[in-house]
């Protein structure tokens, strides 16, 4: 029975929106022996663990957000789980703002939110649908499904 995976990876990715890059610390990947006949359920979340401040050399010196993150896709009744921590890189024309709105009520302004849950969510997937693969796992997203063509009478 495979039971962890943990993996440490560092990528940087330029995007054009503030999101300036990620970082992936740990991957863990489980396969538990629930009931493999029931209906399965698959709920994928994001968390965003803590944030600071730092600077950023390149092009210049300039502010940015270090967003701690987990993600994870859990498969009930309990057959499994693909969590995934990291980092995720954050600058904008309201850093100071963003990070005063954390400190005091552990949110962000809701589009800062929405844009940076649904960056974590897309790569989270995509990297989910790998490894439960490899784990016989389903992916956490349906995939397309290609149904042949069926002869019309005439």
């Amino acid at each position: 029975m495979l039971t962890l995976i943990y993996i440490s990876v560092s990528n940087i990715i330029l995007d054009s929106m503030a999101i300036i890059g990620y970082r992936i610390d740990t991957i863990h990947v489980e396969r538990k022996e629930g009931r493999r006949n029931a209906k399965i359920n698959i709920n994928s979340t994001v968390s965003l663990k803590n944030v600071v401040e730092d600077k950023i050399q390149q092009p210049a010196k300039t502010s940015m957000l270090k967003i701690s993150f987990e993600f994870a896709s859990v498969y009930e009744p309990n057959l499994g789980e693909v969590r995934i921590e990291g980092e995720v890189y954050y600058t904008g024309k309201n850093i100071k703002n963003e990070l005063k709105k954390w400190r005091k009520d552990k949110k962000f302004s809701s589009d800062v939110d929405a844009e940076i849950r649904n960056f974590l969510l897309r790569k989270g997937l995509v990297l989910a649908t790998t490894l439960s693969d490899i784990v016989q796992l389903p992916p956490p997203v349906p995939m397309p499904v290609i149904r042949p063509k069926t002869k019309k009478s005439s």
